[in-house]
C-alpha cells in the first residue's frame, strides 16, 4: 500500500456495538500492546456504533494506529450517486472517529451496482457483461477528492464477491482492494479472481473475515448430518474431510483457519474481528504459529472452492447489522 507497513493480523470492527462498549475497548487496547494496530471500520457496523466505539478505545492511546473507514450504505439511493453526499458521510465519519483523517478511506461493498448506475444498490451486484464507467463514477470523485483534502491518505474498495470485485479493480486506480469471506478454508475465490487484478495493479491484497462470519471458529460434525441453512451443497461436501483433517492435526479450527491465509505471502495483512480479550490474544497466538508446513497448505488447498458465487446467507447478515 504505497510502501506502508501494516501488521500482518489486523482488526476487524464489524461486531462493535455500544452496549458491550468496554469489553471492546479493552480488547481494541489489548490488540495495540500485542502490535495489532490496524482497525477497519465503517459507518454501517453495529447500526453505526462501531466507528463510535472504535474512538473510545483510541482516545486515550498514543501509540500510532492505522485507522481504516468507508463510504455507503446510504439510506437514498441517490446518495450513492452524488459526490457531495458521500463527501458529507466522510467528514461525519471523521467527526465520529474524533479524527482529522483516516489513513485508508474504502468503498463500501464497491461490487454493488448502485455505485456505478442510478439503480437500487443493495445486494445486488454487478453484471460482468455490462459496460460500467468506474473511474469517473461519483464515489471515485469523492474518495479522490478527500485524499486530496488530506482527509485520508489512502483509497481502496472492498466486497463480498470475486468476479464482480475484480472486475472493478480492473477499472479503478486504488491503493488496496479488500475481499471478505472469499479466502478461507472453503471458499477461495479472492485468490482466484482478485489477486492476480491486484497483484497487476499493485494494490494491497487484503482478506477480510478468514474465520467465514465465526463459522470456521470450530467444529461443528452435527452440521454434517444436518447441514445448516447458509451451507451450499458444494460447501458441505467439502466441510466432512475439513473436519476430518483438522481432528487428524489437532489444531483448533480457528487457528488453522488464520494460519492457512498466513501462508500466501501475496495477502498484504489478514482482517479478524476480536471482540474480546481473549479473541484477540487467541488470534494473535495463532498468528505467532506461522504459516502451516507446506504438506498441510497443499492438502487443504484441495479441500476449498475455487468459485462459490454469492454466499446467500450475507444478505441476513447485512439485515443485521
Amino acid at each position: 500500500m504505497t510502501g506502508e507497513s501494516v501488521p500482518i493480523l489486523t482488526a476487524g470492527c464489524g461486531p462493535l456495538h455500544l452496549e458491550s462498549a468496554s469489553e471492546h475497548v479493552s480488547a481494541i487496547r489489548r490488540s495495540i500492546e500485542l502490535g495489532v494496530n490496524y482497525f477497519d471500520t465503517s459507518p454501517f457496523y453495529a447500526h453505526g456504533e462501531s466507528q463510535q466505539v472504535l474512538a473510545q478505545a483510541l482516545k486515550e492511546v498514543n501509540e500510532p494506529v492505522f485507522v481504516a473507514t468507508k463510504v455507503g450504505h446510504f439510506n437514498d439511493r441517490s446518495q450513492f450517486r452524488d459526490a457531495s453526499a458521500i463527501l458529507d458521510q466522510v467528514h461525519n465519519n471523521l467527526r465520529i472517529l474524533g479524527r482529522t483523517e483516516v489513513d485508508l478511506l474504502q468503498i463500501h461493498e464497491a461490487d454493488w451496482r448502485g455505485w456505478w448506475v442510478d439503480t437500487e444498490p443493495r445486494g445486488i451486484p454487478i453484471a460482468l457483461d455490462e459496460t460500467l464507467d468506474f473511474a469517473d463514477a461519483p464515489v471515485m470523485q469523492a474518495l479522490v477528492a478527500a485524499r486530496e483534502k488530506g482527509l485520508c491518505r489512502f483509497i481502496g474498495i472492498t466486497g463480498n464477491t470475486t468476479e464482480q470485485l475484480a472486475r472493478v479493480l480492473h477499472g479503478v486506480d486504488v491503493d488496496s482492494v479488500l475481499a471478505a469471506y472469499n479466502y478461507n478454508l472453503l471458499c477461495r475465490g479472492a485468490k482466484k479472481h482478485v489477486l492476480p487484478v491486484a497483484r497487476a495493479k499493485d494494490a494491497a491484497f487484503v482478506i477480510a473475515g478468514p474465520l467465514y462470519n465465526a463459522k470456521l471458529a470450530d467444529v461443528h460434525r452435527e452440521w454434517i448430518k444436518d447441514p445448516p441453512s447458509w451451507m451450499t451443497p458444494e460447501i458441505h461436501g467439502r466441510y466432512e474431510p475439513l473436519c476430518d483433517l483438522r481432528d487428524e492435526l489437532g489444531i483448533p479450527m480457528f487457528e488453522l483457519a488464520i494460519r492457512y491465509v498466513l501462508g500466501d505471502p501475496e495477502v498484504t495483512t489478514l482482517l479478524t474481528a476480536s471482540v474480546t480479550v481473549d479473541e484477540v490474544e487467541k488470534n494473535v497466538a495463532a498468528v505467532h504459529g506461522g504459516p502451516l508446513p507446506p504438506d498441510i497448505q497443499n492438502r487443504l488447498d484441495r479441500i476449498g472452492l475455487e468459485d462459490t458465487g454469492i454466499h446467500p446467507w450475507l444478505f441476513k447478515f447485512w439485515d443485521s447489522m
